[in-house]
């Protein structure tokens, strides 16, 4: 039974230890795809601000082909609103979702710290038991 109950203790504490690696995986995962989410709008705002002065400048641009180029530089700024909007939540589900990875892993480590305890707790009572027997 105690070589049982050893073997168990260790591959524990082998389960824990690629946990935690596991944990600090997903945090430099988290990490990076905040970076890119954060590149993403830095990206798309910039593209929009470009896209609002293109029909602030036609507007105020006179011309015979005024009402083309507002046309233009509105549709322009509606389409890359549409396009970086979508941009923005796939950036922003991909980063949650690594979140609720590294969450998950943070549980994961502590229901494994919970066996272990357990597993110690049995054999310390084995030993007590064991003890008391050939006493």
């Amino acid at each position: 039974m105690s070589n049982f109950l050893q073997n168990l203790l260790n591959a524990v504490n082998k389960d824990q230890s690629t946990m935690q690696w596991m944990q600090i995986s997903d945090t430099n995962a988290t990490m990076m795809d905040a970076r890119m989410e954060e590149q993403t709008y830095t990206l798309w705002n910039t593209q929009l601000n470009a896209d609002a002065a293109a029909v602030q400048s036609a507007v105020s641009g006179g011309g015979s082909d005024e009402s083309n180029n507002v046309a233009a530089a509105n549709a322009k700024y509606s389409s890359d609103s549409s396009i970086s909007q979508s941009a923005e939540n796939s950036a922003d589900s991909t980063t949650q979702a690594a979140q609720q990875a590294v969450g998950q892993d943070g549980t994961n480590l502590q229901s494994q710290a919970q066996l272990a305890q357990a597993l110690n707790t049995i054999s310390s009572n084995l030993a007590s038991l064991i003890g008391h027997a050939y006493s």
